[in-house]
């Protein structure tokens, strides 16, 4: 059947189900999956809540509700008490969301992430960070370059420290220390220490 046909066909005709008007109501509480809602006569009734409405109702909260083949879903919030400002705006789905737009902005003091799981795939990542604190059981960084500038750095490594490379250069334009209980230098041709003073020993 095309579109055009749907447009022209009556509704009737269509197997929809008669929906009642929609109608305003209190959430009384919630049980699992259902919403508990109270009528204007004092009646409570189950409701669900529509697929589109990702915002979790919270009890006391003023929603609109809508009846379809016997059932009455909870299709948005409309208010919620004065008294529950310090309740968050939850936002649940059991499908995955995504979101498509040019540009995406948050803007909050606070931003909190927590996941088992975290992909980024971008062709450009920028990061501008007054303080950072990072904590990670294992870290793995994969980059055909790095580059890195800082005012100051330092490394405290606990056991093992390792490092491979095709060539190692280090240039220091003051003062150089290195403390080890053992030091070992391993070199398959030359080894060269070039300096207008070389002490050993």
């Amino acid at each position: 059947m095309s579109e055009l046909d749907l447009k022209n066909k009556p509704v009737d005709g269509l197997g929809l189900s008669d929906a009642q008007p929609t109608a305003s109501m209190r959430v009384e509480r919630l049980e699992g999956q259902d919403i508990l809602t109270r009528h204007e006569d004092g009646t409570v009734q189950k409701s669900l809540r529509a697929f589109s409405c990702l915002a979790q109702p919270e009890p006391g909260d003023l929603v609109l509700t809508a009846e379809n083949a016997g059932k009455t879903y909870v299709l948005a919030i409309l208010e919620r008490p004065s008294g529950s400002d310090q309740t968050p705006l939850a936002l649940t789905s059991e499908t995955p969301i995504r979101m498509k737009a040019p540009r995406i902005s948050f803007e909050t003091p606070v931003f909190e992430l927590a996941a088992g799981s975290i992909s980024f795939v971008a062709g450009l990542f920028h990061s501008l960070f007054k303080e950072s604190n990072r904590i990670a059981g294992v870290d793995r960084s994969s980059s055909a370059s790095t580059t890195q500038t800082t005012g100051s750095r330092l490394t405290v490594v606990h056991q093992s420290d390792v490092q491979k490379a095709a060539e190692f250069s280090q240039t220091v334009n003051g003062g150089m220390v290195v403390q080890s209980k053992t030091a070992v230098i391993n070199t398959e041709s030359d080894l060269r220490l070039n300096g207008e003073r070389v002490n050993v020993g």
